[in-house]
């Protein structure tokens, strides 16, 4: 017999002799099949090593609960269902005053007297298997399994990048629009802001940052704005001839609807929406890019702020991709919102 100092090293040393323990019992009934562990199983492998090693496991047990199996059709009780929770005690030889638990939970359920029975010894075997941390022959499912689910993130994250850049291009194309080659404007914005333009460790521009790109729109609408000043007449160059085209608020009167323009009415219906993000997710993005269109269209939003608020959400950390249909209904409830405040205000100043 092997001699140890205590308990512990004794459980130590049984731990590393045994192998495995297989799953070698089969349920098959109902159409359900699994393979399983037995307490018979269980106790071929661990008692004769822990003979050997002088240990001994008795159970004590804490508390259980008794009652029916199940209730028939005609509501009498039919067997008996234990559920237990006993503590197992690990003694050594080498000093029976000494000892370490481990507590589990049984289950029985039996037509006949053996819930008990079986109760107890569920809980004896998941006591031993996880006092011993006996495994199985059975190969790990996971070993040879390919990372799908770090990929299918990668891939992911990646769909979301690409779609939030091009709704950048986008966005700048419709800033800059007839005033300059768009390429060419953005490698001078970046240029005049260098200390705020992220870079690699090669040097080149990180075009996909979020916070970047929500910058680089903002130093772009600056930039169309300082060139679309108009200059201020003087002798040599008369003042243009005011335009003749008629404004469509004339004869807007006491809050009524803008002359010869429906924008505003088609504007104030969709604002009133009981529940703008119903519908499929195309459905909720149409009917939010239209409500932008309709507002910075009448001045209520400046120029792409459509645009503007796409990419603050995409570079918003705790934001996620809008082909999620609960982040597009988030982002539709947060531009509603945005867009009624912006529009009661628009509206005071008419």
């Amino acid at each position: 017999m092997a001699e140890h100092k205590n308990v512990i090293e004794a459980l130590a040393a049984i731990a590393a002799e045994i192998t495995h323990v297989a799953k070698t019992g089969e349920f098959n009934q109902s159409g359900t099949r699994f393979s399983f562990r037995g307490i018979d199983a269980v106790l071929a492998a661990v008692h004769p090593i822990c003979a050997a090693h002088g240990v001994v496991p008795l159970p004590n047990v804490l508390e259980y609960e008794d009652g029916p199996a199940k209730i028939d059709d005609k509501g009498q009780p039919r067997g008996h269902r234990i559920v237990a929770r006993i503590e197992h005690r690990f003694y050594h030889e080498s000093d029976a005053s000494l000892y370490v638990t481990a507590t589990t939970l049984g289950e029985g359920v039996d037509y006949g007297d053996k819930s008990a029975n079986k109760a107890m010894s569920q809980a004896l075997k998941y006591a031993l298997t996880e006092a011993l941390t006996l495994p199985t022959d059975e190969p790990d499912p996971e070993q040879d399994k390919p990372d799908t689910d770090h990929v299918d993130a990668d891939q992911a994250r990646q769909r979301a990048a690409d779609a939030r850049f091009e709704d950048w291009k986008e966005a700048m194309r419709r800033t800059i629009g007839d005033h300059g080659d768009v390429k060419e404007v953005t490698e001078q914005l970046a240029a005049d802001h260098p200390d705020e333009t992220p870079r690699d460790e090669t040097g080149k521009i990180r075009w996909g940052d979020a916070s970047f790109q929500a910058k680089m729109l903002q130093w772009a609408r600056a930039w169309v704005n300082s060139r679309s000043e108009a200059p201020q007449a003087t002798e040599t160059e008369p003042a243009p001839e005011r335009s003749s085209q008629r404004d469509p608020f004339a004869d807007a009167k006491d809050g009524g609807e803008p002359a010869g323009d429906p924008r505003k009415g088609e504007l104030v219906t969709l604002l009133a929406m009981v529940d703008p993000t119903g519908g499929t997710n195309d459905e909720i993005e149409q009917r939010t890019r239209r409500m932008y269109s309709l507002a910075e269209s009448l001045g209520v939003f400046p120029v792409d702020t459509f645009h503007q608020n796409l990419m603050g959400w995409y570079g918003h950390e705790h934001y996620g991709d809008l082909r999620v249909k609960a982040n597009m209904q988030a982002f539709a409830e947060r531009s509603w919102r945005e867009a009624s405040e912006a529009f009661d205000e628009w509206e005071t100043k008419q």
